[in-house]
């Protein structure tokens, strides 16, 4: 499997790596054609999934939140709306209004979605697909089809159900589409952060709290949200800005779906920063911790990207279809945008709140011939918020290829063996395999864009 996988990179990859053109300037570049003339090649848009009900198991007898009937951790209906509506409104920009991107019908060659493991995220990666495709856009059967496109047995009130169908293969024309669930190459890719694929998180925990950054953040909170839980909600323990995580989702969830029953509340806004620090200056606080979450990611973007634009360029595609993709959309979780925020050095203020996006676009300038990286530009956005990457983009949001593409090699692991540092161990088990993987671009962030170029490495459903 290690050599089979090996070859596959280095067969798919091998002139992917050589595609690459120095940049003349490290400066930002001017761009004479407007970007409405430019071409959008391709979209990763990775999301947070919509409103959830608490993951905290603990029930604290003064936070009273009426009753999640739907379980712990799972989305809700204001969540699914979240979804739904960031999906209608990438539709009018990227299918019917703005920009002719997508299909106005869902075609497969062109939409790859990805979810974690979770009800919440593929939920709301369900609701999300409705906004982009919604009722009546899917393919209608063919009238010589309707007596043949029927199960091997009976079905009562056949024929009512058939006239209720009409044309559409499914109730109102409801657009099924593939949501894929990844396994461990997935996880380091996506979930490096998450201490059950990294180990070494909790190794960087332990450590975090020796830092007199740490006592610095705590300071901010002590006398004031802090304080006031344990005054006002009797809790009976020393919290500090981490610690407080449980207390937090509790209320901010049942906040944000109308849930409060408590009389005492707390500031919004402080608790928007303080879930915030606890990312930024508690997980991702140390810069080699940050390199061990993200450097697959960073991998995956830069190598898709390569693909893409190699694949563009000298015309060829594949079963599933590279030349075609158009969006890779992924369902994930806070803890993954707050990573990757940290891995391009973009911290925010807040945290990043239910159904938020990171959508990076590839984009070929116009009037180029697109056979060096200085014809492209990446938009990064959050939120609506074009990013401005290592101070390389102009007022456009538009970033230069060749110098994003520096920079985001520059964020990666440095290490010999990403594998053993992920695991907090000093076993070299699979540093050769890493290490031969990395000649080619990186461990599996180039064997996911594989999965994508050779169905027999695509993430199973």
């Amino acid at each position: 499997m290690k050599l089979l996988l090996v070859l596959v990179v280095s067969i798919l990859f091998g002139c992917a790596e050589s595609f690459k053109v120095q940049s003349d300037s490290g400066d930002t570049e001017s761009f004479s054609d407007s970007s409405a003339e430019d071409q959008l090649l391709l979209m990763i848009q990775m999301t947070r999934h919509g409103a959830r009900s608490t993951i905290s198991t603990r029930k604290e007898p003064n936070v009273n939140t009426k009753d999640w009937e739907m379980g712990l951790g799972e989305l809700t209906p204001s969540g699914e709306r979240q979804h739904y509506l960031l999906g209608n409104k990438q539709r009018r920009k990227f299918i019917t209004d703005e920009i002719h991107h997508l299909s106005e019908d869902f075609d497969p060659r062109e939409v790859y979605v990805i979810s974690t493991n979770y009800n919440r995220t593929i939920m709301s990666a369900y609701s999300e697909n409705q906004g982009w495709y919604p009722l009546g856009s899917v393919e209608e059967v063919l009238p010589e089809q309707k007596n043949t496109a029927l199960p091997p047995f009976e079905i009562d009130n056949i024929e009512e159900t058939l006239n209720d169908l009409g044309n559409d293969p499914t109730m109102h024309g409801y657009q099924p589409i593939p949501i894929h669930v990844g396994g461990d190459d997935f996880a380091h890719i996506f979930q490096a952060h998450d201490a059950k694929t990294c180990p070494v998180v909790n190794q960087f925990a332990q450590k975090v709290r020796d830092e007199a950054k740490f006592t610095e953040i705590n300071e901010k909170y002590k006398d004031n949200i802090l304080k006031q839980i344990r005054e006002n909600w009797e809790v009976d323990e020393d919290l500090d800005f981490k610690s407080v995580g449980h207390l937090a989702d509790q209320f901010y969830t049942a906040y944000f779906d109308d849930r409060l029953v408590q009389k005492y509340q707390l500031p919004v806004e402080t608790v928007d920063k303080i879930m915030a620090d606890q990312f930024y200056y508690f997980n991702f606080y140390f810069d080699e911790m940050v390199r061990i979450a993200t450097s697959n990611f960073l991998n995956f973007l830069y190598s898709t990207f390569d693909a893409k634009i190699l694949s563009t360029l000298t015309d060829m595609d594949d079963v599933n279809w590279i030349k075609s993709k158009k969006l890779i959309y992924i369902s994930a979780h806070d803890s993954t945008a707050a990573a990757v925020l940290s891995g391009i050095e973009q911290k925010q203020e807040y945290q990043p709140f239910y159904a938020t996006h990171n959508l990076i676009q590839l984009w070929k300038k116009a009037g180029t011939n697109g056979d060096k990286d200085e014809d492209y530009y990446v938009k990064w956005i959050y939120n609506d918020k074009a990013l401005n990457i290592n101070n390389k983009c102009d007022e456009e949001g538009r970033c230069p290829y060749d110098l994003l593409k520096e920079y985001l090699k520059s964020r990666e692991y440095q290490g010999d063996d990403w594998l053993a540092a992920c695991k907090g161990t000093q076993s070299n088990w699979l540093g050769g395999y890493h290490i031969i993987l990395s000649t080619f671009g990186g461990v599996v962030a180039l064997g996911f864009v594989s999965y994508l170029m050779m169905k027999k490495f695509m993430i199973h459903s």
